[in-house]
């Protein structure tokens, strides 16, 4: 399954940006950690970052001020 994610950066304004289209697991994963841990999530500006798959399903979300709220503790690794 590669090539078949995607990572969105939401702004504290409401506007939002598609950062990374179809990219591996490998690179959606290191996006979405660069996002969550830039100048700009520190200051408040990223309010929420996400990984979604070809079928729109969620796999991963970050939100300012709660940090990775899924996948959940007790879903993470299966």
């Amino acid at each position: 399954m590669t090539g078949e994610l995607s990572v969105y950066r939401f702004f504290a304004d409401g506007n939002w940006e598609l950062v990374e289209r179809f990219a591996d697991h490998r690179t959606a994963v290191r996006t979405a950690t660069a996002l969550t841990d830039s100048v700009s999530a520190k200051i408040g500006l990223t309010a929420r970052v996400i990984i979604m798959d070809d079928m729109d399903f969620t796999s991963f979300e970050w939100i300012r001020g709660r940090g990775l709220v899924f996948p959940t503790p007790d879903t993470r690794g299966k």
